[in-house]
């Protein structure tokens, strides 16, 4: 196959249908003639685990951004999701939180989210893709090679999943989309294009978690969800969101080592471990129905594709194939949405070339460099936590992260903007604005006050 770097492609080949490649199914299908997506799952009907989505059984929180992006790529995109059982929630009224500094206020807030399973979140979006007639689907095929040369590549060779190698085809793309997520093989093929893998930046908490699901109790509680962070230097930490069905999945969280077990009485006694006895309360009042599931890939994994001095023509990386971070902070399906945004932007600016993805990989790096920064300053919190070494912009982060965290205790409006920052609505920087730093002032001042006043100070 030979296409000029310019010319337009015709036909698109996204490796993985994971929410990574069912959006840039989607977003490619308004630009190109045909989409292939390449599966190794026999991908189900209804939202259910499949055996590429692991941590999908787990507890995901979809930021605001993310369903704000969603709602961009799919009209309509929070409405099927409650007709799909997902419960509208308040974030600063709904949600009890209680962070390494302690308890945060709530209040009405215009924060409107609704809350789910990856299972539902995946399902609607899917199932919005099958409809484009410009998709096809090639489910059960793995890919174990790239068709081409280190100046272009023109498709991927496929086995059947589980066959032997001699049932291989090869599948010709103008533009192939690797979108396969954290075990991505793309740094070894590049390897094989080139001699030498991409750098690759990693920050390992050594997390792990476990998770259960529950039915909820008659008698509701009065959130909808409930998150606790033990304050440090302890490394525990626990929450409950809701379910469609009227379900619960309870996911405890442990750093440096300190993983929850999967057993029925250690789930329960690492639950009372937490400082404050709410996630444990609610568990004992609610009915158990599945087993505690662990999971460990929790390490941050940045492969650094825009320092490559060359990149193929007819390439393309986004997802965790990209940057996988950390699912503490519930970043993942957000930073999913907010690439397939930019890469309609990128279609809509130069059209569906081959050399997309030479723009796609730079304009990632920017992109990408807030919600890194954000999941990897937390998990450098703990002592356990290796990487790149320690610096001192990460000990300001931290102070200033804590001035603002106190004030949000104290000053509604302080934790607003904090609530915006936190789920990708805006910048870090907008904390910065003087209205806000003047009110975080004002809230040290009435917290140094109330020590004062203290009899235990």
């Amino acid at each position: 196959m030979t296409v000029a770097p310019n010319e337009r492609v015709r036909r698109a080949l996204v490796i993985g249908a994971g929410l990574a490649g069912l959006c840039a199914a989607r977003v490619l299908a308004d630009h190109v003639d045909e989409v292939l997506i390449v599966e190794r799952d026999h991908l189900p009907v209804h939202p259910q685990p499949r055996n590429g989505t692991p941590q999908a059984r787990h507890l995901h929180n979809l930021l605001l951004r993310g369903q704000h992006d969603f709602e961009v790529l799919f009209p309509g995109f929070g409405a099927e999701l409650e007709a799909g059982g997902a419960v509208p929630t308040d974030l600063a009224h709904d949600m009890r939180f209680h962070s390494i500094w302690g308890w945060f206020p709530r209040y009405p807030s215009d924060l409107r989210s609704r809350l789910c399973s990856r299972l539902l979140v995946e399902h609607v979006i899917r199932e919005r893709v099958r409809a484009l007639p410009r998709v096809r689907w090639l489910e059960q095929q793995r890919v174990v090679e790239l068709l081409g040369d280190a100046r272009r590549v023109c498709g991927v060779r496929c086995e059947r999943a589980g066959a032997a190698a001699s049932e291989r085809i090869d599948v010709e793309a103008d533009l192939v989309v690797e979108a396969s997520g954290r075990s991505t093989r793309l740094p070894r093929w590049l390897e094989t294009l080139f001699g030498a893998p991409p750098l690759v930046t990693e920050v390992d908490p050594h997390m792990g978690y476990a998770s259960r699901i529950y039915r909820m109790p008659h008698a509701r509680p009065d959130w909808h969800l409930l998150l606790l962070r033990n304050p440090l230097p302890s490394t525990r930490s626990g929450g409950i969101l809701p379910l469609e069905g009227g379900r619960w999945v309870a996911t405890l969280v442990g750093f440096a080592g300190d993983h929850p077990p999967t057993s029925e009485a250690g789930f329960a006694a690492f639950a009372r471990s937490l400082a404050v006895p709410d996630v444990a309360n609610a568990l004992d009042q609610a009915e158990p129905l599945s087993e505690p599931m662990g999971y460990r890939q929790t390490t941050n994994l940045w492969r650094h594709y825009e320092q490559l001095p060359r990149w193929p023509v007819g390439l393309a990386a986004l997802g965790d194939a990209v940057c996988s971070l950390n699912p503490m902070y519930g970043q993942g399906m957000s930073v999913v949405a907010m690439e397939a945004v930019l890469l309609r932007k990128l279609l809509e600016r130069h059209g569906a070339t081959a050399v997309l993805g030479e723009e796609l990989r730079r304009a990632l790096a920017a992109l990408l460099r807030t919600p890194w920064v954000m999941a990897t300053s937390e998990d450098y919190r703990y002592a356990g936590t290796t990487g790149p070494k320690r610096s001192s912009a990460l000990k300001l982060r931290h102070w200033m992260t804590d001035v603002i965290a106190h004030a949000a205790m104290l000053d509604t409006k302080v934790h607003y903007g904090w609530t915006r920052v936190v789920n990708l609505l805006d910048p870090p920087t907008a904390l910065l604005r003087p209205t806000l730093l003047a009110r975080t002032a004002v809230a040290h001042l009435r917290r140094a006050r109330r020590r004062l006043r203290s009899p235990d100070r």
